[in-house]
Parts: C-alpha cells; sequence; structure tokens
C-alpha cells in the first residue's frame, strides 16, 4: 500500500500550536496557550510564552510580557499581536540573562515589561 503526500508531510511537522523560529542559525519553537487564565482573560496577569530548542531536552525559557491577550474579556489595555520579532528579541534577551536551551533544567522565567510603544522589550 503507498502512503499519501499528506501522510509523509504529517510526520515532520512541528508539535501543534507550536510556532517555528530560527535566530543566529538556531531554531526554536514557541507557544501561547491556547485559552488564557482567569487572571489573564480579566486584564490582571500578562500573556505568557513558553520557548524551547526545537532539539528537545533543553531548558524552556518562559517570557512574562505583561502585554494583554487579544481575547481578554475586558480590554482595559489595547491588546498587542506577539510578533516574531518580539520572540526573536525574547530569545535574545533570554540567553543575555542566562538561558540555557541546550542544557536541561528547570525552566527560566524572565518578566519583560510592555514599552509604551509596545516594543519587544
Amino acid at each position: 500500500m503507498q502512503r499519501s503526500q499528506r501522510d509523509d508531510q504529517s510526520s515532520s511537522r512541528r508539535p501543534r500550536g507550536r510556532r517555528s523560529i530560527t535566530v543566529d542559525g538556531r531554531a526554536y519553537y514557541w507557544s501561547i496557550r491556547r485559552k488564557g487564565t482567569y487572571q489573564q482573560m480579566l486584564g490582571r496577569d500578562g500573556l505568557v510564552v513558553a520557548i524551547t530548542r526545537r532539539e528537545a531536552g533543553g531548558q524552556r525559557l518562559v517570557v512574562e510580557t505583561g502585554l494583554p491577550r487579544v481575547d481578554s474579556w475586558l480590554n482595559f489595555k489595547p491588546s498587542v499581536p506577539v510578533t516574531p520579532a518580539h520572540v526573536r528579541a525574547w530569545i535574545l534577551e533570554g540567553l543575555r540573562r542566562g538561558w540555557l536551551p541546550d542544557v536541561p533544567g528547570s525552566p527560566l522565567t524572565i518578566v519583560i515589561a510592555p514599552g509604551p510603544s509596545s516594543d519587544a522589550g
């Protein structure tokens, strides 16, 4: 029996819900939870982004962005979509702060306060 082209493609896909990005020649996955926490949906907690190296097994970077979710219930602050430029800046900041994406270990959490222009930290 011959496998379809779709079956071949599905075996090489990234994990569901993750987006890929390459920074300085190294491949990473980044993700945002599909559903916000209750506190995020009320606008009390900011969006959290998780970043890992594409090769599994290393330390995870958790970025507390301070940005509101675009789907929050109470839109007191204007929401800002997370872009690859944001993620790239957060990866570089994590590395600067001692993130070791190739070494197993507990996640490193960094807090990024959004600036007045909503730049990437």
